[in-house]
């Protein structure tokens, strides 16, 4: 992979256009974006703050990856209408990419995010009025624990669907929401942590409507301050502050998910087989990308069982 510096200079880029157009043009051509000179990290970052709809997308197949300074905090900063699909964003669990500002929105589709071993706070960053959406996401890094992966300042809106955190990082938090402004909305579905909580509610924060679906943890929501309106669907977890659940839930002390080593579920797994077919949760594919099956029932949380039985063949010569 080829290796595309952001800017020719050592320095901090702030809105810099120059910056920027060697960045996209490191994604159309399937490159590595650093935001280093020659791997020496020196508190540069990519502040597209004053941009609006940038889009990076993977073409013709070909993924990149943007390698953050690893000593910078938000060394990822984008303004309203970012958009990401495909691509990893590889960095210290540092407050690495930032959502800035009230109103602004961001979007990640099929985009892995790889936490180097390091600071241990949140990857991600929303300032207090943003509104971020991660979809079909991989969350993974060396081995380590880390305090939280997504941090929400009393964001509008969130939505988390088919995001995986592989147990390489154990996490407090999954993802943590603070501050005193309410929040319109949070959507996780399809969603898994295998150590944690999935979704923290600081003290002092309302939640005015939250909902998890199709979704697992040893904790499915700590929630110590205020939650107006709480919808959950064919969940797993150990224990949850969100409130009352019903039958589609599976819990009573879940303690061993039952997963493979790459995540799907095995067939003893409470997990497995544990979703009608035909609900809409999550999305048509996995975390992986991978077309979830139809017919029958389905798995809970971000990875599809992709197993199917086939015919015993006998050949007899």
């Amino acid at each position: 992979m080829a290796v595309w510096t952001v800017g020719p200079t050592l320095g901090t880029y702030l809105s810099h256009t120059t910056a920027y157009a060697d960045a996209l043009a490191a994604v159309d051509h399937g490159a590595e974006i650093r935001t280093v000179e020659d791997g020496v990290y020196s508190g540069q970052v990519l502040d597209m703050t004053g941009l609006t709809g940038v889009s990076f997308t993977k073409a013709n197949g070909v993924d990149y990856t943007i390698g953050l300074d690893t000593a910078a905090p938000y060394a990822f900063t984008v303004g309203n209408g970012f958009a990401m699909t495909g691509g990893t964003i590889r960095a210290k669990s540092y407050r690495s990419m930032r959502i800035n500002g009230a109103g602004k929105s961001a979007s990640f589709i099929g985009t892995n995010f790889y936490i180097d071993a390091g600071e241990a706070l949140s990857f991600a960053w929303a300032d207090s009025g943003a509104s971020l959406s991660i979809t079909d996401a991989v969350v993974d890094g060396d081995t380590q624990s880390v305090i939280h992966f997504l941090a929400a300042l009393g964001a509008n809106a969130v939505t988390l669907s088919n995001v995986r955190f592989k147990d390489s990082v154990t996490y407090t938090d999954a993802a943590v929401l603070a501050g005193s402004t309410p929040t319109t909305s949070i959507d996780i579905a399809a969603c898994g942590a295998e150590a944690g909580n999935l979704f923290v509610v600081s003290a002092g924060t309302t939640v005015t409507a939250l909902s998890i679906e199709g979704s697992y943890a040893p904790n499915l929501v700590d929630n110590n301050g205020t939650i107006t309106a709480f919808t959950g669907d064919f969940n797993a977890y150990n224990t949850t502050a969100a409130g009352t659940g019903n039958a589609t839930f599976t819990d009573g002390g879940i303690t061993n998910f039952g997963l493979d080593d790459r995540g799907y579920a095995l067939k003893s797994s409470p997990l497995y087989r544990a979703v009608d077919a035909g609900l809409d949760f999550g999305s048509t594919h996995d975390a992986e990308g991978n077309p979830r099956n139809t017919g029958g029932r389905l798995d809970i949380g971000p990875l599809q069982n992709q197993h199917q039985a086939g015919l015993a063949i006998e050949v007899i010569a």
